[in-house]
């Protein structure tokens, strides 16, 4: 796609001529800068989800401990501050981490693709231009 984008603005520029201002380089600049504040967010989320995990261990540990002090019929039917039981509640909690993974492997998987995008941004703009290719082949016959 990037190379799509930077061949349209080199197309823009008339046949003989070079462009009059950088084109390319601030693109990749910018889009360094954006891959750079994805990967904090990233960051952050992986931190989130650490946290999560955390809170349902401990969750799933105080689901145990109430049952083995109030019994089994306590944890699945009591309601807790007048809502669901404990059970519904630890249960329906660690519900959430499997599509918050799943999001976050995605995200993951996205930035890996900018990334790759990227490359091949750079590989595009180091390709030599078609006068230097023509001014090698000349110089390897003379």
């Amino acid at each position: 796609m990037m190379e799509t984008v930077f061949s349209n603005m080199l197309a823009l520029v008339p046949d003989g001529e070079q462009p009059r201002t950088r084109l390319v380089g601030p693109k990749l600049s910018y889009m360094d800068e954006r891959i750079a504040a994805i990967d904090l967010v990233i960051s952050k989320l992986r931190k989130q989800f650490q946290k999560m995990n955390s809170i349902v261990d401990g969750l799933e540990a105080l689901l145990a401990d109430a049952h083995k002090t109030k019994g089994w019929h306590w944890v699945c039917s009591e309601p807790m501050w007048t809502t669901w039981p404990m059970e519904k509640f630890v249960t329906s909690v660690s519900d959430i981490l499997w599509p918050y993974r799943h999001s976050l492997e995605l995200h993951i998987e996205l930035i890996n693709t900018l990334r790759t995008s990227r490359k091949a941004a750079n590989t595009w703009v180091e390709q030599p231009t078609s006068k230097t290719i023509v001014g090698m082949q000349i110089g390897k016959l003379c």
